[in-house]
């Protein structure tokens, strides 16, 4: 029997599910068995087995164009199918692609002398399919693995599409395995070789021992194939990645690409602290928002993998398809993310460059992969990152029109290359900018609006506020009207924020950039920054919020334990709730006559819009003028 006919039976995955080969068997189970919960615990053994040796590979035989491609993509399929036959020989489900490593899963009776017999096999195969030569490259591949066994927790998480997350410290313990094991050793725990025989025990390694050699387990037998039909397996892929594999898979290709790496730590504290549960609240916040972020800017969160004490997620613009500006598009899905991280430490990587894209694997087991250079180095950067930092490359920045706070940090180098890595830091938010409104020449033909906004000014400074709407298509000069009513109040408070269009993902941006503002805390702070800021404003001008303190952080991006009040808050009432409590705060903050100014607003994210809409009714009451600029929508 083959290894195609014991993963899925003989009639082959794509007869019935041209998504199931793209799909791992244990995910299959869990959504058949019923309604798939958040979270489940497996006893197996994992293991992580990384290939070196492709990069240079794939990087040679770029130059070569299209018949690279074509050689690139028969040998990753040559290369991961000599592997994989032996591993699903002896049992295995490959749960997770994690770039040039594949993490399997071993369960039933001696999972653990199965998958340390495969892994050996893999290695020992990999040492003849792995010296690959083509056109304009060549390269000697070689394995380095890591192995545990023990409980494994595997998790569900997302809003866009379920993403399999595996986590927790079965996960941390197997990654850092592989970590310390050289090219051509497998580490192995000392939970796997309580199992083994003595004798297979080698030499200390990381936190664990080396494998001597196989134990020569007998082949295990393959998972049941399940019939597909009705589980929806697409909702299990990335929805971009579902759309590719309808359209019928293009040809692969070198293209360009923008890649990311969020790197996510302290799943281990999550499940040690609040268990299974707490973890799964952590992981459903985070995935939600990167999901949420990459669909809002046309990105594709491409996969998840494992590292010591969390995970990774991959993002991508410009592959599977481009809806241009890719650079830009996606530093603003990362600055979205980095700015909820919930209960984990995030840190991020951009870069950019060719890279190769396209579909490999053996036809049981297939995936949708970017590989070289430049994916590595975003994974370079995102190991480099500072917790809640994000790092870029000038082939990334040079290529966005977006402003950040941007700041060198100093070159370093990396595997892989031989010169220095030059990277820049990238803070503060996108959602919204300040920039200074200039009231530079004449305004012809504009004496009527000229004069209806001083007459608005007069009133503000009587203490009657009032709203302002400046709409047209853009050039017709909203901006430069705006500019004249700023200079007529300049003797009054004047407060500018700018909506950006990809800020609409993110909860609060517009309206969190305006309540920083006011508290003096401006976008390129840290979170503890804005939180102490935010807390002394409120104690020392509303003193009564600080019951509502956690919803207001909510606003400015920073998280708080809730207090009482908040956690008895009903759900349907929180946001009505938080929306008086900042224009509460505002009015303590903006007592005297004020001109808010707030440009763009057809970009401005729902919560925010709903908030300017109470500001707006409140407007006159407290002496606020709030003039605002809007691009018409267009009629379909």
């Amino acid at each position: 029997m083959t290894p195609s006919e014991r993963a899925h039976g003989p009639a082959g995955p794509q007869d019935a599910d041209p998504f199931q080969a793209y799909v791992p068997g244990v995910l299959v189970d869990w959504i058949a068995s019923g309604p798939a919960t958040a979270y489940r615990a497996l006893d197996g053994t994992l293991v992580l087995a990384d290939i070196s040796g492709f990069t240079r590979l794939t990087e040679g035989l770029a130059r070569a164009g299209k018949i690279g491609a074509e050689e690139i993509s028969q040998f990753l399929d040559i290369v991961f199918a000599s592997m994989l036959d032996p591993a699903y020989r002896y049992g295995a489900d490959l749960i997770k692609w994690a770039g040039d490593a594949v993490l399997l899963f071993f369960d039933g009776a001696e999972h653990a002398a199965r998958a340390c017999t495969a892994v050996c096999e893999m290695r020992a195969t990999l040492r003849q399919a792995g010296k690959v030569r083509g056109t304009s490259a060549s390269a000697s591949l070689k394995l380095s693995a890591g192995v545990h066994s023990g409980e494994v927790m595997l998790f569900l998480a997302g809003t866009g599409h379920k993403e399999l997350i595996v986590s927790g410290t079965s996960a941390t313990l197997t990654a850092r395995l592989q970590r310390a094991a050289l090219p051509g050793q497998i580490g192995i725990s000392q939970a796997t070789a309580a199992v083994l025989d003595p004798a297979l025990a080698g030499a200390p390694v990381g936190p664990g021992v080396l494998l001597r050699t196989s134990p020569r387990a007998a082949p295990g037998p393959g998972r049941p194939r399940r019939d597909p039909a009705g589980l929806g397996l697409d909702g299990y892929l990335p929805v971009p990645i579902a759309e590719h594999l309808r359209a019928g898979r293009p040809d692969d290709e070198h293209r360009r690409v923008a890649v990311a790496f969020v790197q996510f730590t302290g799943t281990d504290d999550q499940l040690a602290a609040g268990g299974p549960g707490q973890l799964s609240a952590a992981l459903g916040h985070l995935i939600g928002a990167a999901q949420d972020g990459a669909q809002a800017n046309d990105v594709t969160f491409l996969e998840t993998d494992i590292c010591p004490g969390g995970g990774n997620i991959m993002l991508v613009a410009g592959a599977p398809r481009s809806a241009g500006r890719d650079e830009e598009r996606l530093l603003a899905t990362v600055r979205a993310i980095l700015d909820q991280p919930g209960g984990l430490t995030l840190r991020a990587g951009v870069n950019a460059g060719r890279v190769f894209t396209g579909d490999l694997g053996p036809p049981y087991r297939r995936t949708y992969s970017v590989k070289g250079d430049a994916v590595n180095l975003a994974a370079r950067l995102t190991a480099r990152a500072a917790a809640g930092e994000l790092l870029a490359t000038a082939a990334v920045l040079d290529r966005s029109a977006q402003g950040y706070d941007i700041s060198p940090v100093p070159p370093f180098r990396v595997k892989g290359k031989t010169a220095p890595v030059q990277a820049f830091r990238v803070a503060g938010t996108i959602q919204a900018s300040r920039a200074p409104l200039a009231a530079d020449g004449w305004l012809v033909g504009r004496d009527g609006e000229v004069a209806a906004l001083g007459d608005m000014l007069g009133s503000l400074q009587r203490g009657q506020g009032g709203v302002i709407e400046l709409s047209g298509d853009p050039g017709i000069g909203k901006s430069r009207l705006l500019a004249e009513l700023l200079m007529m109040a300049d003797a009054m408070r004047s407060v500018v924020v700018r909506c950006n269009p990809y800020g609409s993902s993110t909860p609060y941006a517009v309206a969190g950039t305006l309540l920083r503002e006011l508290i003096g805390g401006p976008g390129e702070a840290t979170p503890g920054t804005v939180t102490a800021a935010l807390e002394t404003a409120v104690r020392s001008r509303a003193p009564h919020l600080l019951r509502w303190l956690p919803l207001l952080a909510t606003v400015v991006g920073a998280d708080l334990p809730l207090t009482v009040e908040v956690a008895q808050l009903d759900p349907e009432f929180r946001r009505p709730r938080l929306e008086q409590a900042v224009t509460e705060l505002l009015g303590a903050l903006l007592s005297g006559p004020t001109v808010v100014a707030i440009e763009d607003t057809q970009f401005a994210d729902e919560p925010s819009a709903s908030l300017l809409n109470r500001l707006f009714g409140e407007a006159s009451d407290r002496a606020w003028l709030i003039v605002f600029t809007v691009q018409p929508a267009r009629s379909a």
